[in-house]
Parts: structure tokens; C-alpha cells; sequence
């Protein structure tokens, strides 16, 4: 099949869920024999095309506010439609914006089109009055919707009880089970407020002799740094996931993510999981229960409660039978999501997309 991919940004200039899940999918499909070409922003360090392990990437230049999106849209829409001949089915990341790009591919090009809605998509975007009125004309269109968690499907069907939406998880490339001998609590991930990284330095303040790796940027970075005066911890700032997987096989022993909110299905509990690191996470709606297994395959925590998460942090690291327990079960949870049972799954969608 020609696959064509839409997504905001790739790495390694823009590391987020969608972004990693995105290319990681795109060399999957290449790898199974597939052609595959990604659409996405140009980014400053970015040419206009370029082709990377095979897979072809096109990039639009847009233009500043007001009129980004705008420019986003139909610079996207043009290069899917010079492109259409070499196109049979375009998947896109997001619903917003790129689920609007499906649409238009679809009703005007006549391309099969699908969308994946993320974690932020559905606790952010579609909350907002517009955001409502977006998912009320891409939901009315008919276009295959795909989620990443049974909670998400279960919770869209609730608000749009005629929308049937596809479960198809983010997927992990597995490796060979390898020791790890750290001693420290990780954190992979944005430092947005709502990820609750100061709520993990409260808590590990009454533990202290723990000591913290954050890996990850954002607009708390400096009010986190002044939270983490006399504690243990080292933030790295921006890394390539070579690096994340680097620093929590050398110095890993817990990861944990405090979200104060919503997430999606997290790459970074996924990963650690595949690498044999317990995890702790908050009990925030979206996939986290489901992908550790409500609770057999990690920790779950309350949302905002410092001292569940001190005590569970402590527990965990000074309790050796619970972590040989929660390193096994959390690596064969993340067995079903190999990429390889993942990728045979968009296969499906895909295949049964375009016989219809």
C-alpha cells in the first residue's frame, strides 16, 4: 500500500507521544513493505523534502500568527494533492489540526482517509466550544476515528453515541530484557504544570536519600529547578529517545509519571515497562490503567496526593520482591504492544479501508 502520514512535527526537532509514534509507525509499514511518505511542518533546521530511511518527507513552510493554521492546512492539502497518485490512504495524527486535512483529502481528492485522536486532542481540544465544533463535523463525515485506549472509545461513545471508534495502541519497539542497576526515580516527559513534576519533588523531599533524573523541557523548567533547591536531582533538558533509553538503563529503578490530569496512552511508561523498569503512575483518565493493567503491571497513585506517591516511591524502592514483580509483569504488558502486533493491526484498518 502508499501510505501517506500527517503529523505536526517529527523528531528529532519536535519529541513528543504523537511525534515518536508517528515516525516509529512510519518506518514499521516501510519496514513491512510498504511505501510510506510523512507530511509535517518545515521547522527551522528542516528543508522542504527530504528522504530519510526510505520514507519520503514533505514539509510545509507556514506562515506566523494569525494565520498558521491556515497556511498549515492548505499548504498540507497541496502537497497530499501533488502527490495523490502516489497515495492511497492517508492516516492522520491529531484531530486537530490534522484530522481537518482527512477531511478535505477525502471529500475533495477522494483519498480514504482516517484519523488517530490523542490524549491531548480529547482532554484539551474537544472540551473548548470550537474544539466541539471540529469533532462534530469530523465525526459526521464518516471518516474511520482510531484511539489509543478502551476508556477514550468508551468515553467518546458517551459524549457521540453514533461514532464506533477504532482501539489501536501505541506501539514499542522491543529489545532484549537488559539489566539495570540504577538507583534513581526517572521522569520522561514535558514540564508543563500538568504533569505534576512538582508534585514528584514534594514527594521526594521526605525521601532523602532518592535521588531524580528529569529528562524532558518545558514552561516550568525554571520554577521546577527553584522546587529542586537541596534535593537530589538533575535535569537533562531536551534529549533524543536514544538518550532517555540511555539514562534509565544506566541510572533507572523507578520511573514515574505524576500527571495532575488526562493522559493518553504514555510512550514513556511503555518504554520503561519494555525495559524492565517498575513504574509508578497517576490514576488520570485516558489509557494509563488500562496499559498497566489496573494495577497489576505498575503502581497506580491518586492524582495530587504527595503522600500516595512518597509511599509508593519508598515502597518500591526498598521492597526487592515488588520490583522483580513489577519489572516482569510491566515487560509482558508492553509484549502486546510490539510493534509488530501494532502495525498488523493499521494493516487491517488500512486493507479494510480500501475495500470499501
Amino acid at each position: 500500500m502508499k501510505i501517506a502520514i500527517v503529523e505536526t512535527g517529527l523528531p528529532p526537532h519536535q519529541i513528543g507521544g504523537a511525534e515518536l509514534q508517528a515516525w516509529n509507525l512510519a518506518t514499521e509499514l516501510k519496514r513491512r513493505g510498504h511505501e510510506v511518505s510523512v507530511f509535517t511542518r518545515q521547522l527551522p533546521g528542516t528543508s522542504g523534502y527530504e528522504f530519510k530511511d526510505d520514507i519520503r518527507i514533505f514539509r510545509v513552510d507556514t506562515y506566523r500568527r494569525p494565520f498558521g493554521i491556515a497556511s498549515y492546512l492548505l499548504g498540507i492539502l497541496s502537497l497530499i494533492k501533488k502527490q495523490e497518485r502516489a497515495i492511497d490512504i492517508v492516516l492522520c495524527f491529531r484531530a486537530w489540526p490534522n484530522g481537518v486535512i482527512g477531511l478535505m483529502a477525502q471529500r475533495l481528492l477522494k483519498i480514504p482517509a482516517c484519523f488517530s485522536i490523542r490524549g491531548g486532542d480529547w482532554y484539551q481540544v474537544e472540551p473548548r466550544w470550537w474544539g466541539k465544533i471540529i469533532y462534530k463535523a469530523l465525526f459526521a463525515s464518516g471518516i474511520p476515528v482510531l484511539v489509543q485506549s478502551q476508556k477514550m472509545a468508551h468515553e467518546i461513545r458517551e459524549s457521540y453515541p453514533a461514532v464506533v471508534p477504532k482501539i489501536i495502541p501505541n506501539g514499542i519497539r522491543l529489545n532484549a530484557l537488559e539489566h539495570c542497576n540504577g538507583d534513581s526515580v526517572i521522569y520522561v516527559g514535558n514540564l508543563h504544570p500538568h504533569k505534576g513534576v512538582k508534585l514528584l519533588l514534594e514527594a521526594v523531599r521526605q525521601i532523602p536519600e532518592c535521588s531524580v533524573k528529569i529528562l524532558g523541557d518545558g514552561p516550568g523548567r525554571e520554577s521546577l529547578e527553584k522546587s529542586a533547591a537541596g534535593l537530589n536531582v538533575q535535569f537533562y533538558g531536551r534529549v533524543s529517545p536514544e538518550m532517555v533509553r540511555e539514562v534509565t538503563l544506566n541510572y533507572g529503578k523507578i520511573l514515574v509519571l505524576p500527571t495532575l490530569y488526562s493522559e493518553g496512552f504514555p510512550n514513556s511508561l511503555l518504554e520503561a515497562m519494555s525495559l524492565g523498569i517498575p513504574v509508578i503512575a497517576s490514576d488520570v483518565p485516558g489509557g494509563v490503567r488500562e496499559l498497566l493493567e489496573n494495577g497489576k503491571a505498575g503502581i497506580l497513585v491518586t492524582p495530587g496526593d504527595v503522600g500516595a506517591l512518597q509511599r509508593a516511591i519508598e515502597t518500591l524502592m526498598t521492597d526487592q520482591s515488588l520490583q522483580n514483580e513489577m519489572s516482569r509483569t510491566g515487560r509482558q504488558a508492553a509484549e502486546k504492544y510490539s510493534w509488530p502486533n501494532i502495525a498488523a493491526r493499521w494493516e487491517e484498518l488500512f486493507q479494510q479501508m480500501l475495500e470499501r
